[in-house]
């Protein structure tokens, strides 16, 4: 069976992060009509949240298999090997790990892809994307404390909560406190998806459009290929080896300037 393209994946996940965010909401109103109590709405929300990262983590795993079977239409995916189908890429890629750990981001998909494609293929797009990698980071941590709630999973949320009203500073009351007239909730829901999205568009350059701004390139940094542009005078560079070092800024050298970093231009 063909794999779905990258297109097909974010659309199905868009309807599911909805359908969960509907759930809450609707939890919410109950609640003020008094027809739930605190406790049924903190355990909807908790609920609603471990099904939207499980959602998250089989959505990069469709992600996964969409690419190296060479489906996902995605143009920067390059896979080390191109499997036939899921079944071959499961059965040679992982061997007899049943349940690949697709998050924690950093430690599962994004090593994961290290493996699979030329530059880690468009899971290595958060790379130089501090807030997005923060925000998946929170996002588990919050999930560990709501499925363990162990002492160890609850302490790295506190960092979370610890501005709340102390009766409510535990995860759920976390994802029900109000942003701006938003739930936590809410907003997770749609920067998971921001994720999500910026993951399955078809090139880097539309990706980078739906992320926050990009980390700096040092001088001595080993980057990829593409144009920079120095972020103390403007002067723009052109890296043109796959893998190299963008090196000091000529024209600020030239004018005395201390040369900082460098940006890089879609």
């Amino acid at each position: 069976m063909k794999e779905p393209p990258a297109e097909t994946l974010i659309k199905r996940f868009t309807r599911q992060t909805a359908q969960l965010e509907a759930l809450t909401n609707q939890a919410i109103v109950q609640r003020r009509k008094s027809n739930l109590t605190v406790r049924s709405v903190d355990a909807i929300f908790s609920s609603a949240f471990l099904s939207m990262h499980l959602q998250f983590e089989l959505f990069l795993e469709d992600l996964f298999y969409s690419c190296i079977t060479g489906n996902s239409n995605i143009t920067d995916c390059e896979p080390e090997i191109k499997f036939a189908n899921r079944n071959q890429a499961e059965q040679i890629f992982f061997g007899s790990v049943a349940f690949p750990i697709w998050m924690p981001y950093a430690n599962g998909a994004e090593e994961i892809a290290k493996r699979a494609f030329v530059g880690g293929g468009p899971f290595a797009r958060l790379q130089k994307q501090s807030d997005e990698r923060k925000f998946l980071k929170d996002l588990t941590a919050l999930r560990n404390a709501i499925a363990h709630q162990s002492s160890t999973a609850l302490k790295k949320v506190e960092p979370l909560t610890s501005a709340m009203n102390p009766r409510r500073r535990t995860p759920a009351g976390y994802l029900q406190n109000l942003v701006q007239g938003e739930t936590q909730y809410s907003l997770h829901s749609a920067s998971l998806l921001g994720v999500a999205s910026a993951l399955s568009k078809t090139d880097l350059a539309s990706a980078k459009k739906v992320m926050s701004p990009e980390d700096e390139y040092q001088k001595d940094e080993q980057t990829s290929a593409g144009r920079y542009q120095c972020v103390s005078c403007g002067k723009y560079k052109t890296l043109r080896a796959k893998r190299g070092k963008l090196g000091s800024c000529t024209r600020c050298l030239t004018l005395a300037k201390r040369p900082k970093a460098w940006r890089r231009v879609y």
